[in-house]
């Protein structure tokens, strides 16, 4: 599975570059973007930018929608992320690489920690920290979060670096019947699975947009509400797919469990053109 997904990486990285520098040599590039790029790579990507974004597009997300099982869990809040650390840092990489971890272990360290303190007294609910890091050669993202952990009664892992395997002798959540109903959910939709940050907001949008629309017209244009399938649950590949994008270009992603408490997840992503990056293929 990993071998495939890096593959298929590779192949879009070239020839989303390729395009991208295609449509900038003949004038069809209509990119607005402020931060200085070369094709699909940016070669001042700000950093705290790109976690606010990922931050304030997760807040943005109806709560109802799903959760690790696929159902209601009556959050009602999502927790604030606080970002400190060295602010003005910016460095060469793929932004849409970046985005996606970033939206992945956001998204998984809002859920614990509003699911872990829904039901508490309290009118706030902890932050969850991001500390940027710059060093000559790499940049260093910690996010901290009180959300109880990753080893749970419901979720029995050995190490935390289990999460990132596709088998189910690693992680044997993999077998629950959420998750197998959730693969059957998505193997049924006509779009398939949603990866990329910009599908997963824009079906959260489009869900919306739908439900509003419900009494007004029937007829939905999302082929998965026609069909009957709705937002399909969580199927666990946010972190493996999270890690494989870290080791890309020699990151690392490394998680640091507190049972009981918090998770500290650990980004380590080289400032490219400073190495000689050994791409896998």
């Amino acid at each position: 599975m990993r071998r495939m997904l890096v593959s298929r990486i590779s192949r879009r990285v070239l020839v989303e570059h390729h395009i991208a520098l295609s449509d900038i040599h003949v004038g069809r590039s209509s990119d607005a973007s402020e931060e200085p790029h070369v094709g699909i790579i940016f070669t001042g990507l700000n950093v705290r930018r790109s976690i606010e974004k990922c931050a304030r597009l997760l807040r943005e997300k109806p709560v109802w929608m799903d959760d690790h099982c696929g159902g209601d869990v009556g959050i009602m809040k999502w927790p604030d992320v606080v970002i400190d650390g060295h602010l003005d840092t910016k460095f060469s990489y793929i932004r849409e690489h970046l985005e996606y971890i970033v939206f992945e272990l956001l998204k998984n360290s809002m859920y614990a920690t509003a699911a872990k303190h829904r039901a508490s007294t309290s009118t706030s609910i902890p932050v969850i920290r991001a500390t940027i890091v710059a060093g000559e050669n790499e940049v260093g993202i910690r996010i901290s979060d009180e959300g109880g952990g990753l080893c749970t009664p419901d979720n029995p892992i050995k190490t935390p670096s289990d999460l990132f395997s596709f088998s189910h002798i690693r992680n044997a959540t993999r077998m629950e019947d959420d998750r197998l109903g959730a693969l059957r959910t998505v193997s049924s939709s006509p779009e398939g699975v949603r990866a990329t940050v910009g599908e997963q907001v824009g079906k959260w949008q489009n869900t919306l947009l739908s439900q509003g629309e419900r009494d007004i017209e029937r007829s939905s244009h999302d082929p998965e509400l026609d069909a009957g399938v709705g937002p399909h649950p969580r199927i666990g590949i946010g972190l493996p797919m999270s890690n494989i994008f870290a080791t890309y270009f020699g990151g690392s992603l490394e998680l640091v469990s507190l049972d009981g408490w918090g998770t500290d997840v650990y980004l380590r992503l080289p400032k490219l053109g400073t190495n000689l990056e050994g791409i896998e293929v």
